[in-house]
């Protein structure tokens, strides 16, 4: 037996409005998460500016005699880590105590990262600051071997 003709079109109907509603479904839920993460990530931006803010703030208030230059990598470090998770007891349990040590070693990987890009990013910009100055220093030789009279 076959099914009716009616049935047949209030069954498709009913497959696509199913259809269509899951369909809305998992797009409102990826456009309200999407936002949400990107807040997520204001937030912590926002709070390491803060922190550099503070950091600068306390640096000029020392003074620039005192500052050297692994005092600001030492302080610069801090402005990227919570200076709370130094000061935190070592939990008694020890998978929580081996939890928190991979999670300041996982830190400490990063910062050790961070500085080594940084520290590539300085003579990237100190080869670049070079090639630029001889750069100008051949385009003034041109300029003024173009502006000599020619007899």
């Amino acid at each position: 037996m076959t099914q009716s003709k009616p049935n047949q079109s209030y069954l498709i109907w009913w497959i696509l409005g199913v259809l269509s509603i899951f369909t809305l479904g998992i797009t409102t839920y990826f456009y309200w998460t999407e936002p949400a993460q990107q807040n997520e990530q204001a937030q912590q931006s926002r709070a390491q500016k803060t922190t550099q803010k503070n950091l600068t703030h306390e640096q000029a208030t020392i003074g620039a005699s005192n500052v050297t230059t692994q005092g600001m990598d030492a302080s610069s470090n801090t402005a990227l880590v919570d200076e709370k998770i130094i000061e935190q007891t070592i939990p008694q349990n020890e998978s929580l105590a081996k939890d928190e040590l991979a999670k300041l070693k996982d830190i400490q990987t990063q910062l050790d990262q961070q500085t080594m890009s940084l520290n590539a990013q300085h003579q990237d910009a100190d080869q670049l600051i070079k090639l630029k100055q001889e750069q100008i220093k051949l385009l003034e030789a041109q300029l003024a071997q173009s502006q000599k009279p020619i007899s």
